[in-house]
């Protein structure tokens, strides 16, 4: 059921974020470093976040993942992790940071 929730939630949050990328700027075009032959919205990460955040959400409601939520903080730690990580990405994605 969580994995249902996560491959609907970021499959339809796809789209949206099509939708929307080329809007914010978030489109990479074609080049010499690049495989794709037409302009590619980015910003893949941000659908795959929502995904995971609603699988977190659908998954702390279940009885099987009590002990994992109740009283840790592993669970946010997570959360904190993936959404440095995010925030990371959805960064490069609109202003293409160069790697260190």
């Amino acid at each position: 059921m969580v994995l249902g929730v996560a491959a609907i939630v970021t499959y339809l949050f796809t789209f949206l974020v099509t939708r929307i990328a080329p809007k914010l700027g978030a489109v990479v075009e074609p080049d010499d470093r690049r495989v794709h032959q037409r302009p590619t919205a980015t910003g893949g990460g941000a659908a795959m976040f929502v995904g995971f955040l609603a699988s977190l959400v659908m998954a702390s409601r279940l009885p099987g993942f009590t002990q994992v939520f109740a009283g840790s903080s592993e669970a946010l730690a997570v959360v904190v992790a993936a959404t440095v990580m995010f925030s990371i990405g959805a960064v490069d994605d609109l202003r293409e940071l160069s790697a260190p």
